[in-house]
């Protein structure tokens, strides 16, 4: 073979190859979903470049390892990824900054998405440029997170879940606590609690952005109170606080969310979950994408599956029951987890009430208070 017809073999070769490309993304089922054209070339091109990229590797707290089993499953067969590797890391909130910092830090990072609730932080990366800039198609339809002010606009956008009390009704009837049916945080100041509580750790973000608004709605004194009254333990995590329930160890937490609830109901514990006619602060649950990405093209299409309403309804039913930052999500069961209508949703400022400084200032004061 002379050396034009060479040439012309690499040509046909690329070629063939280029249109096998083609065709396998347009084997992807999500493509028939899709009628802009502007936005079927988009998805094609990402697919392609998914394919070269082989992996995603996603870290995050609440979200548990079967729930992340089943959206990367379907994730694949929508996007026509099956030989796609997927890695998910499960840490807890407060363990989340270092395990995804250190590697940046060194030059060697591996993850991809990074999921948890710590605002401050969140807002950390986004200035030092450490968080790809995405405006995922699917953003737009995060209503709820935008009108609550969960969205960075261009970064992410916000599920939620909310620290509230939950306490377990057979261990306090035992305890002398029959009438115990609350409907408030004031409530709680219950002399007769004293040793029956828990609260979470309040060094990490989520409790002490519940607890700075409890200190503006209720009174740093009613705070002050309720330590000197109940004489709360710390709880290291939710989970902490959840098996003490079900064992009745400490039969009330004052800081605990749905899917606990529904973790216990599921063991057969019958507990009682609180939303307080005071308010509710909205916890912010935010997915996105690290500027490092060793995967950016998988991620990508990652969060627009996601922030889907196919991904975010699979997500809850898998265990990870949030409310959801779009409409039309359905809960397994309205009472454990209402709609966001049914309920008082605190008015909470995170960039202001849970910024990173404030939060410090919270735990100082909660320090000299004695909860620590």
């Amino acid at each position: 073979m002379n050396f034009p017809d060479k040439l012309k073999g690499i040509a046909f070769a690329s070629a063939v190859g280029l249109q096998c490309s083609a065709a396998f993304a347009q084997e992807a089922p999500i493509l028939a979903e899709i009628t802009n054209p502007d936005e079927r070339t988009r998805v094609e091109t990402l697919i392609e470049q998914a394919r070269e990229e082989g992996k995603l590797a996603w870290v995050g707290s609440f979200f548990e390892q079967a729930a992340a089993d089943a959206l990367y499953a379907d994730f694949k067969e929508l996007y026509g990824l099956p030989d796609t590797e997927t890695e998910y890391t499960y840490e807890g909130s407060s363990a989340i900054p270092e395990k995804v910092m250190q590697p940046i830090a060194a030059g060697r990072n591996s993850f991809d998405l990074v999921s948890t609730v710590n605002w401050g932080w969140f807002n950390d990366l986004l200035e030092m440029g450490e968080l790809m800039e995405y405006h995922s198609p699917s953003y737009d339809e995060y209503t709820y997170s935008n009108d609550f002010g969960l969205s960075r606009d261009g970064y992410w956008v916000s599920d939620a879940y909310a620290f509230t009390p939950l306490y377990n009704p057979a261990v306090l009837a035992e305890r002398g606590l029959e009438d115990f049916n609350p409907t408030t945080w004031a409530e709680m100041n219950d002399p007769r609690l004293k040793g029956l509580v828990s609260v979470g750790n309040p060094r990490a973000p989520s409790p002490a952005a519940t607890i700075n608004y409890l200190i503006r709605v209720m009174g740093e004194e009613w705070v002050v109170d309720f330590i000197e009254t109940t004489e709360p333990v710390i709880n290291t995590r939710s989970s902490q606080s959840r098996d003490w329930l079900a064992s009745g160890e400490v039969p009330l937490a004052l800081l605990s969310h749905a899917k606990n609830t529904f973790q216990l109901g599921s063991t057969n514990v019958d507990v009682t979950l609180v939303y307080p006619e005071e308010g509710t602060v909205l916890l912010p649950q935010t997915t996105t994408i690290l500027a490092a990405a060793p995967h950016p093209a998988t991620a990508k299409l990652f969060i627009d599956y996601m922030r889907s309403q196919r991904g975010a309804q699979l997500l809850m039913d898998s265990g990870a029951t949030l409310f959801y930052g779009r409409p039309g999500i359905v809960s397994p069961d309205s009472v454990i987890l209402p709609d966001l209508g049914d309920i008082n949703i605190a008015d909470f400022n995170w960039d202001t009430e849970g910024a990173n400084d404030v939060l410090d200032g919270v735990r100082d004061k909660l320090v000299e208070w004695g909860l620590n």
